[in-house]
């Protein structure tokens, strides 16, 4: 999902979508069905297919105001949507909880939605390298913190009753413990960081390559 929009007062919902098919199909288009809940009749309501291939999907739902709707989609394996089985059937929800509530721009063309996708997932992939980033500082921190703990409670325990060596001792196990997990956690953090980095270099490339512009070059 890469937008999901309502304009309150052209009663217009717009979804921009991609879907990725995993099968050996070659199965690139859908039924889409709306449901809705709220205040008012959602009976027939119809799905406008604005665009539709394998790079961007737009979708536009003539609608009321609603408190949630539901896109139900399926692939079209077969000629009526009755035979297409139940386990390829999918759902997408939408109420104010992901859902953009400004005007719609009708005028839109299939290269200004692509710009968007490429922009957003560039975007977005940004986001999540400067968690990752966060987050593995941290872990790098809370490890070496334990670490020096530990190097303090070590040099100190000469000065220790009985009594005090058993609880740092057992402090020091702990600590020692601790630090194995977050071994582990930032182990994983980094993977992730260099999986999320080389997706961000590959959409910034197809990005500047199908549009040529040169969106910005570091993701730092």
């Amino acid at each position: 999902i890469y937008a999901a929009t309502y304009d309150k007062e052209a009663e217009l919902l717009e979804l921009v979508l991609n879907f990725s098919n995993s099968s050996n199909d070659n199965i690139n288009n859908y039924y889409f069905f709306m449901l809705a809940a709220g205040r008012h009749n959602y009976d027939d309501l119809h799905v406008d297919v604005i665009y539709e291939d394998t790079l961007i999907t737009v979708l536009r739902i003539p609608i009321k105001k609603f408190d949630e709707a539901r896109l139900v989609f399926a692939p079209k394996v077969a000629d009526r949507v009755e035979d297409v089985p139940n386990n390829v059937v999918g759902t997408l929800i939408f109420n104010r909880n992901n859902l953009k509530y400004e005007h719609i721009d009708t005028g839109k063309s299939r290269e200004d939605y692509l710009i968007y996708r490429y922009e957003a997932t560039v975007t977005s992939l940004k986001a999540e390298i400067s968690a990752t980033r966060n987050e593995l500082e941290k872990l790098k921190n809370r490890r070496e913190s334990l670490k020096n703990e530990n190097i303090e409670l070590e040099e100190n325990m000469q000065y220790f009753t009985d009594d005090e060596k058993l609880i740092a001792k057992r402090k020091i196990k702990a600590n020692k413990n601790t630090r194995e997990d977050i071994n582990e956690s930032i182990l994983a953090a980094e993977n992730k960081l260099s999986s999320l980095e080389d997706k961000y270099s590959e959409a910034l490339s197809l990005y500047n390559k199908n549009f040529g512009k040169e969106k910005e070059t570091s993701n730092d």
